[in-house]
């Protein structure tokens, strides 16, 4: 009876040693996982928000290249057209096509809308309503269309010689798109007063 008795404390001592081991090595495995699992995340979620800044910085940085390219586009665009003006006076409503010069104005918009993908149109648009531009539009005859009437002429009229404006997105009818005006004011220009600028989506 003794060995019997023996046999049955042994077999129990031996499920209650192995049930404490595994309760131990369970204990340990749910404990090494919660420890591991914030481990890696900590790490994960830090690489996540450092990518996501470094992306952030270089997309920052890119339109911020993008604005001072566009800018110092119409700058140089406002010394070209400034260097090639000449007394004109008034020329009438609509498009202008009436001299060599306003035929060099036109090969220039237009050389600079072929090479630039972001750039819809290059204007000149005069106080005295008419305009030359690099995207082939020809405002309807009658008179009605006037580059006066247009958001970027009276916004970089408003700014002021010297300044570039870019405006809010506008429709515009000649793209049938979206589209915003960078420009400037250049009150001397034929002696009649002109906003020279791009227009960009």
């Amino acid at each position: 009876m003794n060995l019997g008795k023996n046999k049955k404390v042994g077999k129990r001592f031996a499920f209650i040693a192995s049930l404490s081991t595994a309760v131990v090595l369970a204990v340990g495995l749910v404990i090494l996982y919660f420890i591991i699992n914030a481990t890696v995340r900590g790490v994960v979620y830090d690489n996540i928000i450092i990518t996501a800044q470094r992306d952030k910085q270089l997309y920052a940085d890119e339109i911020d290249s993008w604005f001072r390219t566009s800018y110092s586009k119409v700058q140089t665009l406002a010394e070209v057209f400034s260097a090639m003006s000449y007394p004109q006076g008034y020329r009438g409503l609509g498009f202008r096509d009436y001299d060599q010069t306003d035929r060099n104005f036109i090969e220039i918009a237009e050389r600079i809308v072929r090479e630039n993908d972001y750039i819809h149109n290059v204007f000149i648009g005069f106080a005295d309503g008419s305009i030359i531009n690099g995207a082939g539009f020809r405002p309807p005859p009658g008179g009605e269309w006037q580059a006066t009437h247009a958001p970027w002429f009276s916004a970089a009229v408003e700014a002021g010689e010297g300044n570039i404006i870019m405006t809010d997105p506008y429709w515009s009818n000649a793209h049938e798109a979206f589209t915003a005006g960078i420009a400037t004011w250049l009150p001397e220009l034929n002696d009649v007063g002109a906003v020279v600028g791009i227009s960009v989506s």
